[in-house]
Protein backbone atom coordinates (compact mmCIF):
# COMPACT_ATOMS: atom_id res chain seq x y z
CA UNK A 1 0.00 0.00 0.00
CA UNK A 2 1.44 3.39 -0.75
CA UNK A 3 2.18 6.02 1.95
CA UNK A 4 -0.87 8.57 0.82
CA UNK A 5 -3.29 5.16 1.18
CA UNK A 6 -2.42 4.33 4.18
CA UNK A 7 -2.50 7.89 5.97
CA UNK A 8 -5.95 7.57 4.62
CA UNK A 9 -6.37 4.15 5.60
CA UNK A 10 -4.82 5.48 9.68
CA UNK A 11 -7.40 7.86 9.53
CA UNK A 12 -10.37 6.05 8.72
CA UNK A 13 -9.28 3.44 11.67
CA UNK A 14 -8.78 6.06 14.09
CA UNK A 15 -11.68 8.12 13.51
CA UNK A 16 -13.86 5.30 13.92
CA UNK A 17 -12.36 3.98 16.78
CA UNK A 18 -11.34 7.13 18.68
CA UNK A 19 -8.16 5.89 19.68
CA UNK A 20 -5.79 2.90 18.51
CA UNK A 21 -2.06 1.88 19.18
CA UNK A 22 1.02 1.36 17.18
CA UNK A 23 0.97 -2.23 17.20
CA UNK A 24 -2.38 -2.37 15.90
CA UNK A 25 -2.03 -0.02 13.17
CA UNK A 26 1.29 -2.19 11.98
CA UNK A 27 -0.74 -5.81 12.25
CA UNK A 28 -3.74 -3.60 10.34
CA UNK A 29 -1.53 -2.17 7.66
CA UNK A 30 1.96 -4.93 7.62
CA UNK A 31 4.08 -2.59 7.82
CA UNK A 32 6.58 -1.79 10.78
CA UNK A 33 6.13 0.67 14.29
CA UNK A 34 8.65 3.06 13.05
CA UNK A 35 7.10 3.70 9.90
CA UNK A 36 3.02 3.92 11.82
CA UNK A 37 5.11 5.98 14.35
CA UNK A 38 6.13 8.21 11.35
CA UNK A 39 3.02 8.41 9.85
CA UNK A 40 1.29 9.40 12.74
CA UNK A 41 3.79 12.02 13.66
CA UNK A 42 2.88 13.52 10.48
CA UNK A 43 -1.19 13.35 11.51
CA UNK A 44 0.19 15.04 14.84
CA UNK A 45 1.34 17.83 12.78
CA UNK A 46 -2.38 17.89 10.20
CA UNK A 47 -3.91 18.55 13.84
CA UNK A 48 -6.15 15.12 13.23
CA UNK A 49 -4.99 13.04 16.31
CA UNK A 50 -3.02 13.64 19.67
CA UNK A 51 -0.11 11.10 19.97
CA UNK A 52 -0.21 9.33 23.25
CA UNK A 53 2.46 6.77 24.42
CA UNK A 54 2.39 3.89 21.82
CA UNK A 55 -0.53 5.33 20.18
CA UNK A 56 -2.70 8.23 19.06
CA UNK A 57 -6.04 9.81 19.84
CA UNK A 58 -8.31 11.16 17.75
CA UNK A 59 -8.88 15.17 18.26
CA UNK A 60 -12.07 16.16 19.52
CA UNK A 61 -12.46 18.68 16.87
CA UNK A 62 -12.84 16.10 14.33
CA UNK A 63 -14.89 13.64 16.05
CA UNK A 64 -17.49 14.27 13.43
CA UNK A 65 -15.25 13.14 10.74
CA UNK A 66 -15.97 9.47 10.82
CA UNK A 67 -15.76 8.79 6.86
CA UNK A 68 -18.85 7.67 4.79
CA UNK A 69 -18.57 4.56 3.34
CA UNK A 70 -19.78 3.74 -0.22
CA UNK A 71 -20.28 0.67 -1.70
CA UNK A 72 -18.37 2.45 -5.05
CA UNK A 73 -15.38 3.34 -3.30
CA UNK A 74 -14.78 1.44 -0.09
CA UNK A 75 -13.12 -1.93 -1.54
CA UNK A 76 -11.52 -0.84 -4.22
CA UNK A 77 -7.96 -0.60 -2.71
CA UNK A 78 -8.52 -2.47 -0.19
CA UNK A 79 -8.66 -6.00 -1.60
CA UNK A 80 -6.93 -8.27 -3.35
CA UNK A 81 -7.95 -9.38 -6.76
CA UNK A 82 -7.81 -13.00 -5.39
CA UNK A 83 -10.58 -11.84 -2.39
CA UNK A 84 -12.71 -10.26 -5.22
CA UNK A 85 -12.63 -13.33 -7.43
CA UNK A 86 -14.07 -15.19 -4.49
CA UNK A 87 -16.58 -12.92 -3.33
CA UNK A 88 -17.53 -12.79 -7.15
CA UNK A 89 -18.12 -16.73 -7.07
CA UNK A 90 -19.42 -16.73 -3.99
CA UNK A 91 -22.22 -13.87 -5.10
CA UNK A 92 -23.25 -16.11 -7.79
CA UNK A 93 -23.71 -19.39 -5.75
CA UNK A 94 -26.60 -16.95 -4.27
CA UNK A 95 -30.53 -17.67 -5.88
CA UNK A 96 -32.85 -14.19 -4.99
CA UNK A 97 -35.23 -16.39 -2.88
CA UNK A 98 -33.00 -17.78 -0.66
CA UNK A 99 -32.22 -16.30 2.87
CA UNK A 100 -28.42 -16.20 3.11
CA UNK A 101 -25.87 -14.65 6.05
CA UNK A 102 -22.59 -13.17 5.99
CA UNK A 103 -20.52 -13.33 8.46
CA UNK A 104 -17.51 -10.55 9.83
CA UNK A 105 -14.53 -10.01 7.75
CA UNK A 106 -12.83 -8.93 4.61
CA UNK A 107 -14.02 -11.33 2.35
CA UNK A 108 -17.92 -11.04 3.45
CA UNK A 109 -17.70 -7.12 2.90
CA UNK A 110 -15.82 -8.28 -0.73
CA UNK A 111 -19.33 -10.61 -1.38
CA UNK A 112 -21.87 -7.58 0.05
CA UNK A 113 -19.97 -5.38 -2.45
CA UNK A 114 -20.55 -8.13 -5.25
CA UNK A 115 -24.46 -8.39 -4.67
CA UNK A 116 -25.17 -4.61 -4.71
CA UNK A 117 -27.02 -4.87 -7.64
CA UNK A 118 -28.80 -8.47 -6.73
CA UNK A 119 -32.46 -8.77 -5.57
CA UNK A 120 -31.05 -10.86 -1.81
CA UNK A 121 -32.02 -11.06 1.27
CA UNK A 122 -29.58 -10.73 3.94
CA UNK A 123 -28.90 -10.81 7.07
CA UNK A 124 -25.17 -10.02 8.42
CA UNK A 125 -23.89 -9.25 11.60
CA UNK A 126 -20.78 -7.35 9.59
CA UNK A 127 -21.26 -3.74 10.16
CA UNK A 128 -19.42 -2.33 6.86
CA UNK A 129 -20.96 -5.36 4.88
CA UNK A 130 -24.64 -4.31 5.91
CA UNK A 131 -23.76 -0.28 5.39
CA UNK A 132 -22.46 -1.65 1.21
CA UNK A 133 -25.80 -3.25 1.33
CA UNK A 134 -27.85 -0.45 2.37
CA UNK A 135 -26.98 0.62 -1.12
CA UNK A 136 -28.81 -1.59 -2.95
CA UNK A 137 -32.57 -0.86 -2.64
CA UNK A 138 -33.66 -4.46 -4.30
CA UNK A 139 -32.20 -5.55 -0.94
CA UNK A 140 -33.50 -6.64 1.71
CA UNK A 141 -30.92 -6.44 4.89
CA UNK A 142 -31.49 -7.45 8.47
CA UNK A 143 -28.63 -5.78 10.59
CA UNK A 144 -28.48 -8.63 13.64
CA UNK A 145 -27.59 -7.25 17.43
CA UNK A 146 -25.21 -7.57 19.40
CA UNK A 147 -22.20 -5.94 21.15
CA UNK A 148 -19.99 -4.10 18.63
CA UNK A 149 -16.80 -5.59 18.92
CA UNK A 150 -14.00 -2.86 17.44
CA UNK A 151 -11.91 -4.22 14.00
CA UNK A 152 -10.65 -3.52 10.74
CA UNK A 153 -14.54 -4.89 9.64
CA UNK A 154 -16.16 -4.20 13.14
CA UNK A 155 -18.96 -6.74 14.08
CA UNK A 156 -21.45 -7.76 16.45
CA UNK A 157 -21.64 -10.96 18.23
CA UNK A 158 -22.45 -11.86 22.23
CA UNK A 159 -25.43 -13.47 23.66
CA UNK A 160 -28.16 -11.00 22.18
CA UNK A 161 -26.53 -11.81 18.85
CA UNK A 162 -26.75 -16.06 19.41
CA UNK A 163 -30.32 -15.71 20.98
CA UNK A 164 -31.50 -13.66 17.35
CA UNK A 165 -29.73 -16.00 15.21
CA UNK A 166 -31.44 -18.98 16.84
CA UNK A 167 -35.27 -17.55 16.06
CA UNK A 168 -34.01 -17.91 12.28
CA UNK A 169 -33.04 -20.25 9.46
CA UNK A 170 -30.50 -19.89 6.57
CA UNK A 171 -30.26 -21.57 3.30
CA UNK A 172 -26.72 -20.64 2.85
CA UNK A 173 -24.18 -18.83 5.89
CA UNK A 174 -20.78 -17.88 4.23
CA UNK A 175 -18.46 -17.19 6.89
CA UNK A 176 -14.60 -16.21 6.63
CA UNK A 177 -11.44 -17.67 8.63
CA UNK A 178 -8.31 -16.64 9.10
CA UNK A 179 -6.75 -20.08 8.47
CA UNK A 180 -7.31 -23.36 6.80
CA UNK A 181 -5.61 -26.68 7.72
CA UNK A 182 -5.75 -30.08 6.80
CA UNK A 183 -4.97 -31.20 10.14
CA UNK A 184 -6.15 -29.06 12.50
CA UNK A 185 -9.03 -27.49 10.33
CA UNK A 186 -10.50 -24.02 9.86
CA UNK A 187 -9.51 -21.24 12.48
CA UNK A 188 -10.55 -18.00 14.17
CA UNK A 189 -8.74 -15.66 16.61
CA UNK A 190 -10.99 -15.53 19.10
CA UNK A 191 -13.91 -16.55 20.69
CA UNK A 192 -16.32 -14.38 19.50
CA UNK A 193 -16.16 -15.15 15.95
CA UNK A 194 -15.87 -18.84 17.19
CA UNK A 195 -19.68 -18.31 18.79
CA UNK A 196 -21.53 -17.20 16.25
CA UNK A 197 -20.25 -19.62 13.58
CA UNK A 198 -21.41 -22.43 16.23
CA UNK A 199 -25.02 -20.47 16.75
CA UNK A 200 -24.78 -20.69 12.44
CA UNK A 201 -23.98 -24.45 12.12
CA UNK A 202 -27.72 -25.00 13.82
CA UNK A 203 -29.15 -22.77 11.58
CA UNK A 204 -27.94 -23.13 8.52
CA UNK A 205 -28.80 -25.81 5.59
CA UNK A 206 -25.27 -24.96 4.38
CA UNK A 207 -22.32 -23.53 5.81
CA UNK A 208 -19.74 -21.92 2.89
CA UNK A 209 -16.11 -21.19 3.96
CA UNK A 210 -14.73 -18.34 2.14
CA UNK A 211 -11.16 -17.94 2.23
CA UNK A 212 -8.47 -17.22 -0.47
CA UNK A 213 -5.69 -19.45 -0.65
CA UNK A 214 -3.10 -17.64 1.19
CA UNK A 215 -5.50 -18.73 4.43
CA UNK A 216 -4.59 -22.26 3.41
CA UNK A 217 -1.38 -24.40 6.02
CA UNK A 218 -2.37 -21.53 8.71
CA UNK A 219 -4.05 -21.74 11.96
CA UNK A 220 -4.86 -19.38 14.43
CA UNK A 221 -6.16 -19.16 18.03
CA UNK A 222 -8.89 -21.39 18.00
CA UNK A 223 -10.42 -24.22 15.66
CA UNK A 224 -14.00 -24.32 14.25
CA UNK A 225 -13.82 -28.08 13.60
CA UNK A 226 -11.99 -30.54 11.18
CA UNK A 227 -12.54 -28.86 6.78
CA UNK A 228 -15.59 -31.72 6.96
CA UNK A 229 -17.18 -29.38 9.64
CA UNK A 230 -18.24 -26.90 6.64
CA UNK A 231 -20.52 -28.00 3.78
CA UNK A 232 -18.22 -26.10 1.02
CA UNK A 233 -14.96 -23.90 0.62
CA UNK A 234 -14.83 -21.07 -1.85
CA UNK A 235 -11.71 -20.50 -2.47
CA UNK A 236 -8.62 -18.61 -5.14
CA UNK A 237 -7.34 -20.42 -8.46
CA UNK A 238 -3.73 -21.11 -6.56
CA UNK A 239 -5.36 -23.22 -3.92
CA UNK A 240 -2.60 -25.97 -3.16
CA UNK A 241 -3.33 -29.45 -5.04
CA UNK A 242 -3.56 -31.49 -1.66
CA UNK A 243 -6.29 -29.12 -0.45
CA UNK A 244 -7.70 -29.69 -3.78
CA UNK A 245 -7.49 -33.36 -3.14
CA UNK A 246 -8.57 -33.63 0.07
CA UNK A 247 -11.80 -31.94 -0.83
CA UNK A 248 -11.82 -33.99 -3.10
CA UNK A 249 -11.32 -37.48 -1.53
CA UNK A 250 -13.43 -36.06 0.86
CA UNK A 251 -16.75 -35.32 -1.19
CA UNK A 252 -16.66 -31.67 0.23
CA UNK A 253 -17.71 -29.17 -2.39
CA UNK A 254 -15.42 -27.12 -3.65
CA UNK A 255 -15.62 -23.68 -5.67
CA UNK A 256 -12.58 -22.24 -7.07
CA UNK A 257 -12.08 -18.89 -8.90
CA UNK A 258 -9.86 -18.59 -12.19
CA UNK A 259 -10.49 -14.93 -13.54
CA UNK A 260 -13.03 -12.34 -13.05
CA UNK A 261 -14.83 -13.82 -16.32
CA UNK A 262 -15.35 -17.54 -15.81
CA UNK A 263 -14.94 -20.35 -12.48
CA UNK A 264 -14.40 -23.30 -12.57
CA UNK A 265 -16.60 -24.92 -9.99
CA UNK A 266 -15.52 -28.97 -8.30
CA UNK A 267 -18.43 -30.84 -6.49
CA UNK A 268 -16.48 -34.06 -6.85
CA UNK A 269 -13.87 -33.31 -9.84
CA UNK A 270 -10.83 -31.82 -9.54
Amino acid sequence: MFKAARILKIKEIIANRGQVNVQTLSDILNVSNVTIRSDLELLEKEGFIYRTHGGAVLREANSTLIPAVSAGASLSFEFSEDILHVARLAAEYIREDEWVFLGGGRTCCAIAKALIDRSVQVVTNNMLAALILSENKSAQVLMIGGRIYYDEFPFVSGDLTSKNIDSLFFHKTFFGVSGIDIKYGYSVPNAVEYNVFQALRKHSKEIVIVADASKCDKTSFLSLGPLNSADALISSKNLPDNYKTYYYENNIKLFLSYDIEKASVSGGEV
